[in-house]
């Protein structure tokens, strides 16, 4: 699956041994009760992480939802299931 993944990418694209796309996205959301700026993200605005990673269709193969606003896409990534996954197929 991985190999066809990444021949389809770089014919398409022109990356070598990409075998998935990654974007995540802010969803704004009101304030909870008692959250104080835990959701509050670098625009002053309330809002959850959506992590995607979608292959070369554009189809999901892996999200997350529902880290807070206040964390870094790279923080939020860390602490997914998909950064687990990527770095068992690296093994």
């Amino acid at each position: 699956m991985f190999e066809e993944c990444a021949s389809k990418t770089q014919s398409l694209y022109d990356h070598q041994r990409a075998v998935a796309f990654l974007d995540g996205k802010h969803a704004r959301i009101e304030k909870t009760a008692h959250s104080g700026s835990l959701c509050r993200n670098y625009k002053q605005l309330y809002s959850i992480i959506l992590p995607a990673m979608c292959d070369v269709d554009y189809r999901i193969i892996a999200y997350h939802i529902g880290a807070s606003g206040r964390a870094g896409d790279a923080g939020v990534f860390r602490s997914t299931s998909i950064e687990v996954g990527i770095a068992m197929l690296n093994k």
